[in-house]
């Protein structure tokens, strides 16, 4: 049996030492980022992603109709294919998801001239957080840097409606840590945290 603990910043995560106490051990802390939702999120990231914001975009950023999940969701598979990467959800499971928990499920992009440049989907897990679940960007446009943007109008759209933190997931594929995307999260306002696995064996 495996349980992964969410990170700190959630209510009610139960103490590590409890699942310890019923045998449980850990088998893998993996690095993860979260964003708090206070304040202007300029103060909170790096110089370089402040002079990439003071660049006007040249794409439309919005939160798009759930119509849009099939393209989207292909948009994002191929961008990992381009990676080397699988996206870890069959689409149907995904749209299922979507229509089980409407008020749960969103969908932003960057497009330009209905070209998709960036799209993240996001999922609120508990009242109060939004998970980055299912982020994005088509290789030959991440100069333009549309996830930045997108970061920023993601952060604006929650703060004005009383989120706290801004859940960025893990920043590793099977396990191993990948030193880019915690470079990005951590220009982008990240705070380093940490998501833990559990196992216990029940033979």
């Amino acid at each position: 049996m495996e349980i992964t603990l969410p990170p700190h910043y959630y209510t009610g995560v139960p103490d590590r030492s409890w699942l310890e106490q019923l045998g449980f051990s850990e088998r893998v802390s993996e690095i993860a980022h979260y964003i708090p939702i206070n304040g202007p999120l300029w103060e909170k990231i790096h110089t370089m992603q402040q002079r990439k914001l003071k660049q006007t975009p040249t794409f439309d950023l919005s939160l798009v109709n759930v119509s849009e999940l099939r393209s989207v969701y292909d948009f994002i598979a191929q961008c990992r294919k381009n990676q080397g990467l699988e996206i870890n959800m069959d689409f149907e499971i995904l749209e299922r998801l979507f229509r089980t928990f409407p008020d749960r499920y969103q969908i932003f992009t960057a497009e330009r001239n209905g070209t998709l440049l960036a799209a993240a989907i996001m999922v609120i897990p508990i009242e109060g957080i939004t998970y980055y679940f299912l982020p994005a960007t088509a290789p030959a446009y991440k100069t333009e840097s549309p996830m930045v943007h997108l970061i920023a109008y993601l952060y604006q759209y929650y703060q004005e409606r009383g989120f706290q933190f801004i859940d960025l997931g893990i920043s590793s594929v099977n396990t191993a840590p990948q030193k880019s995307l915690i470079t990005f999260k951590e220009r982008m306002g990240g705070i380093r945290t940490t998501r833990s696995t559990f196992i216990k064996s029940l033979q």
